[in-house]
């Protein structure tokens, strides 16, 4: 398999998930998707994932309310590996601008999305970041650059 073709297996599998998610409560929702302690490690480099664990604790220590209207059922994912995410080009254009930031503190090999969330027939939606697959789940670590030092 190569890259591209990963990378559009997850995205699939990802749309899937989060459809699924879409039919929870919005709590059932961000629960699903919280990371596991061992998860920072396998995401970040080590001179960063204990920030990432630390800074995330008070997301998952009171999750935001969930930000989608029930009418935004349409959702488009689209993912980059990690090691593309220091370098502006078409496929990290649809993520925000932040991950070139922090692009050397991501472990390299790892699939990051972001998706938004649409009603039927309408182009702008809710934004989200940060989602990414490990082993047969997924796990959401938004806008990372706010808690992960650079390593350069």
């Amino acid at each position: 398999m190569t890259r591209d073709e990963a990378i559009a297996e997850v995205v699939v599998r990802a749309t899937v998930h989060l459809h699924a998610l879409l039919a929870t409560g919005p709590l059932t929702r961000l629960a699903a998707l919280q990371p596991r302690d061992t998860d920072y490690e396998r995401l970040f480099v080590p001179a960063a994932a204990a920030g990432a664990r630390a800074g995330y604790a008070g997301l998952w220590g009171a999750p935001p309310p969930w930000p989608a209207g029930p009418d935004q059922t349409v959702i488009h994912v689209a993912g980059a590996w990690s090691d593309a995410l220091g370098v502006a080009s078409a496929v990290t254009r649809a993520f925000p601008g932040g991950y070139a930031t922090i692009a050397t503190a991501l472990q390299p090999g790892v699939v990051w999305m972001v998706w938004e969330v649409v009603a039927p027939g309408q182009r702008d939606g809710i934004s989200f970041d940060g989602l990414t697959a490990i082993d047969d789940r997924f796990v959401w670590c938004p806008k990372p650059w706010r808690v992960v030092p650079t390593t350069d």
